[in-house]
């Protein structure tokens, strides 16, 4: 019986694909990681001012004649008089600090104040002024 020449991978050159891929999926993984983290913060910041405009808005529409928002950490609530009632939790490891804002009718004008909303690696400003929140 003749021999037959056989075609097949080694030991060697398998573990060396596996070794590849496994680099190749770590830094992967950590630049998705730190992806996450920059949109949770981002997003964490446009959620604030977004709120902090929705609670002046209340006072400009009639809806009520005072109404404050309150940020603490990853939690926001908006309270005010017409049964404004309302909490949110921001999503991810994000903290946006202690931070009050009263606004009042006729004109909803408020405090000017600038804040930050950051984890481990990013940071993002909310400025508000006496009229909107804006994220930065």
């Amino acid at each position: 019986m003749p021999k037959e020449n056989l075609k097949a991978f080694t030991l060697i050159e398998v573990m060396l694909v596996v070794a590849i891929i496994a680099i190749i999926s770590s830094v992967s993984w950590l630049t998705l990681n730190r992806s996450k983290k920059n949109v949770d913060v981002s997003n964490a910041c446009t959620q604030v001012a977004a709120y902090i405009n929705k609670t002046r808005n209340y006072v400009i529409s009639g809806r009520a004649t005072q109404a404050t928002v309150k940020i603490t950490g990853a939690n926001i609530s908006i309270t005010g008089d017409g049964g404004i009632a309302e909490s949110y939790t921001i999503r991810g490891a994000v903290d946006c600090g202690d931070n009050t804002f009263n606004y009042v009718s006729p004109n909803g004008i408020g405090i000017a104040k600038t804040f930050s909303c950051k984890n481990d690696d990013t940071t993002k400003t909310v400025e508000v002024s006496a009229y909107n929140a804006v994220c930065k």
